[in-house]
Formats: C-alpha cells, sequence, structure tokens
C-alpha cells in the first residue's frame, strides 16, 4: 500500500469518528436537553425534593478534622503507592439556612 493510500485511509477513519462524534452530540443535544427544558416548570420542585442538600449543624464536620484526616492519609500510608486524595466539597450550603 503507497503512503497515499495510507494517508486517505487514516484520514477516512479520522473523518468517520468525527462524524460519529457530531452525530452523538446531536441526538443527545436534540432529545435529553429540551426534555430538562420542557420541566422547567417542575425545576425547584425537583431541587426541593432532593434530600441530597439536607443538613444539620449538628452534622457539620469541622474543616480542621477534615484537614487533619486527609494530612493523615499522606502521613500514615504504608501502602507503598504514592497516597492521592480526591476532596469534593461545596461551598454555600450552610446548615443554618433551612
Amino acid at each position: 500500500m503507497s503512503q497515499k493510500t495510507k494517508r486517505r485511509v487514516i484520514m477516512s477513519i479520522c473523518a468517520a469518528v468525527a462524524l460519529a462524534i457530531f452525530l452523538w452530540v446531536a441526538v443527545f443535544a436534540v432529545t435529553y436537553y429540551p426534555a430538562r427544558v420542557r420541566d422547567s416548570a417542575n425545576y425547584m420542585e425537583t431541587l426541593q425534593s432532593m434530600t441530597i442538600y439536607d443538613n444539620e449543624v449538628e452534622d457539620a464536620i469541622p474543616q480542621t478534622e477534615l484537614r487533619n484526616i486527609i494530612a493523615d492519609h499522606f502521613e500514615n500510608n504504608n501502602s507503598g503507592k504514592d497516597p492521592k486524595v480526591l476532596f469534593v466539597g461545596y461551598d454555600g450550603c450552610q446548615a443554618v439556612i433551612p
């Protein structure tokens, strides 16, 4: 197979993959997003029905305690692997606000 033919095959494959990705995004945008927009009238009701945002002052964990837990993970790691942490937090959700 010549270099020119190889390039054409590679370019054809790349074009097919790009087209498939574009079509997937288009189908997703046409089917999923409008369904969310149509239900926007119930958006606040949906948010309020989620219990994931419920918190109480009694359940709060101090930042210093979280820092100590993470520091302990790095300092007392005996696994032989490099310790890693993915810390996911959110700001602005206060337990004192109903």
